[in-house]
């Protein structure tokens, strides 16, 4: 979206933004929710991919553990993770949480485009379908990649050798429609890249466009496999669409990727808006700027695209605050999760990822629309961010942008994200009193609301409206 400069009038029920300490400063008018425009819900799912260090949580010594034997962070799992996403790669992982009497939505991650070099059994069965430059394999992510152009490796992609879905007892040799068949409850459908030259390592030389057409196919003949109602979210990189260097906000509808956006429940914007290849304070013309992101997420839902926020780091917003934070580590914390089982509330890290994912959540909340969700590979049992339960009602009207903050105003908040890199204060309309969440070092011990607020450079103010209670 386009910055556009502020209406100055003062009007009841507006919000004032200015930069540094508040002083007056310029006014918003305010914006009103259309007869066209559907309510959309503010309360967002949030998915957590599982990494080792989830382990110990996700598997049980049964396979049908009762309510009573289920730990707290077992119990805290079912509850919030939605979906927990668990990775087939791992010929280890069981189905085990599918036994929990709390029921957790359970997702299975999957490879669009690589073999796992690892998985002997499923080398041998495609291995006429692998790709080769010479004698060399052609690798992308690890993965030794499955020529999905060719409709024989398609249909072992989601039959297996056998040609049909089935709970093999080989876990091993499981094909996609396999794993449905035993019991998960989604797909999470990794390396959908539409640019091989770019992606896959050596360069195999395949047209991109019949490489993007062939991944098309493959999510369309996912998609009329798979049993009513089990959904199937795909991860691509935008960086496979023309959109960062377009001239304009234009979209080609038909481009590979946007067709196999459309094929899929939910597309991952991976990293969300935590990514160090940002430029935040660029402008929405700027390729690879935080306002270009927003932009391309109004893109895609233009197209009838669904998005998905994940926060996978939160250090990249965080690196010009070391004083203040300390050194972060990655979200995928598995080493960091032996020495320190569970990251402190109210701690450095903590307050760190309350920071992150409080922006990554304002910025799917900016450019919400219905189907959208959030996920956060940071979100641990017992640690959980309290603002992703908050309900901020319906959007009262589209983002605005004065060049500075980025604001949307819901029924029951006000969300701002400040992409710069000087402190900004947002001073709520008058009688307005508010909690931000984006500020809780611990979410048992909410502060005191207020009506002023001052972001920090790079950070979000998610605050919900404070109604005190009434006296008797």
């Amino acid at each position: 979206m386009r910055s556009r400069p502020l209406i100055t009038a003062l009007v009841a029920g507006t919000v004032a933004v200015a930069a540094g300490v508040f002083v007056g400063g310029a006014v918003l008018a305010p914006d009103h929710t259309s007869a066209q425009e559907t309510p959309v819900s503010s309360l967002l799912p949030v998915s957590r991919r599982a990494d080792p260090s989830l382990d110990r949580y996700t598997r049980t010594p049964k396979p049908r553990t009762g309510a009573r034997s289920l730990n707290g962070a077992q119990q805290w799992l079912s509850a919030k993770a939605q979906p927990l996403v668990a990775h087939d790669s791992d010929p280890t992982v069981s189905l085990h949480a599918t036994g929990w009497a709390s029921g957790p939505n359970v997702a299975v991650y999957v490879n669009a485009t690589g073999v796992n070099l690892y998985n002997r059994q499923q080398l041998h069965d495609a291995s006429r379908w692998l790709v080769r430059r010479g004698k060399t394999p052609v690798l992308v992510d690890g993965w030794h990649m499955l020529d999905v152009r060719q409709p024989e490796a398609r249909r072992w992609w989601l039959y297996g050798s056998d040609g049909r879905a089935s709970c093999i007892s080989d876990r091993n040799r499981r094909s996609v429609l396999d794993l449905i068949a035993c019991g998960y409850r989604g797909l999470w459908v990794d390396n959908v890249l539409t640019v091989p030259a770019q992606w896959f390592k050596p360069d195999p030389g395949i047209d991109a466009a019949e490489w993007g057409n062939a991944l098309v196919a493959l999510l369309q003949e996912l998609r009329y496999a798979l049993p009513q109602g089990v959904p199937f979210t795909i991860n691509a990189h935008w960086t496979d669409l023309d959109f960062p260097y377009a001239t304009d906000q234009g979209l080609n509808f038909e481009s590979p990727l946007v067709r196999a956006a459309r094929a899929a429940d939910q597309l991952v914007i991976e990293g969300g808006a935590i990514d160090p290849g940002l430029n935040y304070a660029g402008s929405a013309t700027d390729q690879w700027s935080y306002r270009r992101l927003l932009a391309y997420a109004d893109a895609m839902h233009a197209a009838g695209v669904r998005l998905q926020w994940e926060k996978t780091s939160s250090d990249d917003l965080t690196r010009n605050a070391t004083r203040e934070l300390g050194t972060l580590p990655s979200c995928r914390d598995g080493d960091y999760a032996r020495a320190q089982p569970a990251w402190r509330q109210g701690d450095r890290v903590w307050r760190a990822h309350v920071r992150t994912a409080a922006f990554n959540l304002a910025s799917a909340l900016l450019t919400l629309a219905p189907g959208d969700s959030v996920g956060d590979m940071c979100e641990y049992p017992g640690r959980g961010w309290r603002g992703y339960g908050a309900e901020f009602g319906a959007p009262l009207g589209p983002r605005e942008d004065d060049g500075r903050v980025v604001l949307r105003r819901f029924a029951q908040g006000l969300i701002a994200v400040n992409p710069s890199g000087k402190a900004v204060t947002v001073t709520l309309p008058e009688g307005r009193l508010a909690i931000n969440l984006a500020s809780l070092a611990n979410p048992k011990k909410p502060r005191v609301a207020t009506s002023r607020f001052r972001i920090p450079a790079r950070s979000a103010l998610v605050a919900k409206y404070y109604v005190a209670p009434q006296r008797r």
